[in-house]
């Protein structure tokens, strides 16, 4: 009797897998993965506040210098433990060393208490803890931090705000890459101001 349930039930998760539309690989797919999508390359050095971060030295995320030890970034960026992270500040071209890179390794990573509750990626937000402060320069340099409600309309509108390139929010999830018809998720980083502050200062 539980070999026939077993057979029955593949036959009926096979019957259903070939009734689902197939998508096509290609709308996964960048033209050309050199191109920023829906940008252009900022200038050399345009945001310093800008980190690459790594995850067993490949690059896996951004985030933003926030203080000389902190840097916030997505949650879900921040699940492995904090020795396999490298944050790379001063970073240009990912594939070159331009002499301006400022390296440090990941002492504390502190995810927002509310991440993934009461829905998968809410609360989409951490703050990492560098093991040495990154030395501010023309290269590197810290983020302004929005106050709450900074921003009335943010919805839609840039991640960066304002002539102080103040930042409004973080890349949390989309479907696929700039898919046509499904938005880009951010988490407002001004409704977040406060716990990034006193987590800082703690």
């Amino acid at each position: 009797m539980k070999s026939a349930t077993i057979f029955l039930l593949l036959g009926v998760v096979a019957a259903l897998a070939s009734a689902m539309p197939k998508l096509d690989p290609a709308i996964f797919q960048v033209a050309d993965p050199r191109l920023i999508i829906g940008g252009v390359e900022a200038t050399r050095h345009e945001f310093p506040f800008m980190i690459d971060l790594r995850i067993d030295g490949q690059h896996n995320c951004g985030g933003s210098i926030v203080s000389p030890d902190w840097v916030v970034t997505a949650a879900h960026c921040s699940t492995f433990l904090a020795n396999r992270y490298t944050l790379v500040a001063g970073e240009h071209n990912l594939t070159l060393n331009e002499g301006t890179e400022q390296s440090r390794r990941v002492a504390a990573i502190v995810r927002h208490p509310g991440y993934n509750r009461p829905t998968p990626l809410n609360n989409d937000i951490a703050l990492m803890r560098v093991d040495r402060p990154f030395e501010f320069n023309e290269f590197v340099g810290p983020v302004v931090i929005p106050d709450l409600d900074f921003v009335p309309t943010d919805s839609g509108g840039p991640l960066m705000c304002g002539s102080d390139n103040a930042l409004c929010g973080i890349v949390s999830w989309g479907e696929g890459c700039a898919l046509d018809g499904y938005p880009g998720v951010y988490a407002k980083t001004s409704y977040f101001a406060e716990w990034i502050r006193s987590t800082i200062a703690a």
